[in-house]
């Protein structure tokens, strides 16, 4: 199996970028998620922090998970520089993180495109999740042009697939189609 392509730290400016937000911004996946002040949250992939900054201000408390350490440092400077100190980095592996609590919420933002093993990465969100948390996922549609954002068409993972992939440890509650991505919301099981 050939492994997918993974982001290029050296490019995290582009997922802050206004072009991005195109594609949907924080806000509009924070409301889709319905997430209040009391809820405490995980940002998987958090990268430079394009969901997790704006995120602290909705909820009590972000646990911002990255492989990569650059942009855990950057996600330190931003939360300092945006005032924002309910946010904690923490490094992972792939397949492995470890935290004090389970989450209420957990952000997957294009990334289960980027594993190899993607029952397995379904399996690392339940375990960081209560019991009938919410699990949002956002992912490159299979129907939408390829353009300059986004894995190619070939490694992207349908609607279908991706509620497949969650089958038995997630159900799916609700759906938001943009140009170009997708939004599943799933609840713990």
């Amino acid at each position: 199996m050939k492994k997918p392509h993974k982001f290029d730290a050296d490019f995290s400016s582009v997922l802050l970028s206004d072009e991005r937000a195109k594609q949907g911004t924080s806000e509009s996946i924070i409301k889709f998620s319905k997430i209040t002040k009391r809820d405490v949250a995980v940002d998987f992939g958090c990268g430079p922090g394009f969901l997790t900054i704006p995120l602290a201000k909705k909820c009590r408390f972000v646990y911002a998970i990255d492989i990569n350490q650059r942009m855990l440092e950057t996600i330190a400077l931003r939360s300092k520089k945006e005032g924002a100190p309910n946010i904690k980095p923490v490094k992972s592996t792939e397949y492995s993180v470890r935290l004090p609590e389970s989450a209420d919420f957990l952000f997957a933002l294009s990334l289960v495109h980027e594993v190899v093993r993607k029952r397995k990465m379904f399996e690392v969100f339940h375990k960081l999740l209560k019991i009938k948390g919410s699990l949002i996922v956002a992912d490159w549609r299979t129907d939408a042009k390829e353009w300059e954002f986004g894995p190619a068409l070939h490694e992207r993972i349908s609607k279908t697939k991706m509620v497949e992939l969650a089958a038995g440890l997630f159900k799916p509650k609700r759906e938001k189609l943009m140009e170009n991505q997708y939004y599943l919301l799933f609840e713990k099981v």
